[in-house]
């Protein structure tokens, strides 16, 4: 017998109701200030409820991953146990489907085995001590992508993950846009909301917004890859509520990328702009003509800003003249650096790691620019090949490739996930076009990427069957052939 939802309903107002009418009393016995007891109180009936209903659950797991909750916590409020509770919220919804004997499929025994490869391959790699913490780190992401995708068996859990990706980048994006409007760029919004002031172009300077994220960049990756869903959402949705709020999220998303003056992400942008309009030329020229627009109404630098870069490039590309802009110059020879080390070590690489440590001494011995500091290779295939060489990038772009299968697979067989996976394909799109200009900082989305195209392939197609109407947290229209349902 699974969980009955009227059942724990109940116990969820109860133990609110002696929650607070025994707080006082709590208080005395133990030294804890009364909001944690309370939050305490509270925490457990809501988990309670939540599992209960699973798409709300898993909304909420993805909610709290796409805005770095775990991480802000952490730094910002001291609380470092957020990832822990969202894995044991996991292992609950688990153990609740075995009671129900709703068993895996056979898409979470290949992808364990590919993590089980990248975790291997780590601790051959290098020595077992320095091996074995990020072996550790793998396995961590990789034990919360496959609960994930154990979870994910059909479509409104599925729904459920993408709704929480779009309320995340509601969330951030309006914090975001609020910042701007209000010029509140000195407050953090409890570090959802954070802004630091960079070097814009010239004598530029100017607030770039890292949102609930340490760095501008990586904000723009997460709101770039979140978009196709908000996209999904406002286009197919038969709910005006979900059409009206994907739409806020799309606007604001789409606003908050611009602020943080990432060029990277606005060429990602681009490429996906371009995707999506690809036979549309009129969709093309109009969005083209919109997003110049929308650069001068946020701020004129920017297209200066894009100006230098389109400059220096086509400097470099002639190989005459001198780099303008310093950041170009640094992350170009953090780029050739690992080049050398890759040809230097090219089967196995110099160690999963070890770039950071390595760079300045390693710039220096050929020539590049030391820039001061350990960086990074700001470019998440030329890192790859340096650290892990051709057997490690090989065994990591098999598990990206065989996500990536998974969607194309799910996306012949049609039925009524369909959309969903063409937006996963774009969200997986973003991510690679803006990877050739940023490294592996936080994994976690790419996992939780892979874990929904392991996870669209286990679900058999379907069309307008109940299965996909129960329990629903995100509606849309049906496409295919003499098809259309709306889920309630």
């Amino acid at each position: 017998m699974g969980i009955n939802t009227a059942h724990f309903e109940g116990i969820f107002l109860l133990t609110l109701v002696a929650a607070v009418s025994s707080i006082a009393v709590v208080s005395n016995v133990i030294e804890l200030p009364a909001p944690m007891i309370l939050g305490a109180f509270t925490v457990i009936p809501i988990v309670i409820w939540m599992v209960a209903r699973p798409p709300l659950a898993i909304a909420f797991v993805f909610f709290c991953f796409f805005t770095n909750a775990q991480q802000v916590f952490s730094l910002v409020h001291g609380f470092d146990y957020l990832t822990e509770l969202l894995l044991l919220l996991l292992v609950v919804l688990f153990v609740n489907d075995l009671s129900q004997r709703r068993l895996p499929g056979a898409t979470c025994g290949i992808f364990a085995s590919l993590l089980l490869l990248n975790a291997a391959f780590v601790l051959l790699q290098v020595s077992f001590g320095a091996g074995m913490q990020f072996a550790v780190e793998i396995i961590k992401h990789g034990l919360i992508t496959l609960i994930v995708l154990i979870l994910l068996i059909d479509i409104p859990r599925i729904k459920g993950a993408l709704a929480g990706i779009v309320l995340a980048l509601a969330f951030m994006s309006g914090i975001s846009v609020i910042q701007y409007i209000f010029d509140l760029y000195h407050l953090s919004f409890g570090g959802f909301g954070a802004a630091t002031y960079h070097h814009i172009v010239g004598d530029v300077d100017y607030w770039r917004i890292d949102g609930p994220l340490t760095d501008p960049n990586y904000y723009a990756q997460v709101l770039l890859i979140s978009l196709p869903f908000a996209i999904m959402g406002a286009a197919r949705s038969a709910s005006i509520v979900w059409k009206i709020l994907c739409v806020i999220a799309l606007c604001a998303g789409v606003a908050a990328l611009l602020l943080t003056y990432s060029r990277g992400a606005l060429i990602g942008f681009a490429v996906l702009v371009v995707a999506y309009s690809y036979g549309r030329w009129r969709l093309l020229l109009f969005t083209g003509a919109a997003l110049s627009l929308l650069l001068f109404a946020v701020d004129g630098s920017y297209l200066e800003r894009l100006s230098v870069a389109s400059s220096d490039i086509i400097a470099l590309l002639r190989s005459e003249g001198y780099l303008q802009d310093t950041a170009i110059s640094g992350r170009l020879s953090e780029m050739v650096l690992a080049i050398y080390l890759f040809l230097e070590h090219p089967m196995f690489g110099i160690g999963v790691g070890q770039y950071e440590g390595l760079y300045q001494d390693a710039a220096r011995h050929f020539g590049l620019m030391a820039r001061g500091a350990d960086r990074e290779a700001h470019s998440l295939l030329l890192e790859l090949l340096a650290e892990r060489g051709l057997v490690g990038t090989l065994i990591y772009l098999l598990t990206a490739g065989g996500a990536l299968f998974c969607a194309l697979r799910a996306r012949a067989r049609g039925g009524a996930a369909t959309p969903m996976v063409r937006a996963l394909l774009y969200a997986l799109l973003a991510y690679a076009s803006t990877s050739l200009f940023l490294h592996e900082a936080f994994p976690m989305y790419l996992w939780l990427l892979i874990a929904l195209c392991f996870s669209v392939a286990q679900i058999a197609p379907l069309s307008t069957s109940a299965q996909a109407r129960e329990g629903d947290l995100w509606t849309y229209e049906d496409e295919t052939e003499g098809g259309g349902y709306a889920s309630h």
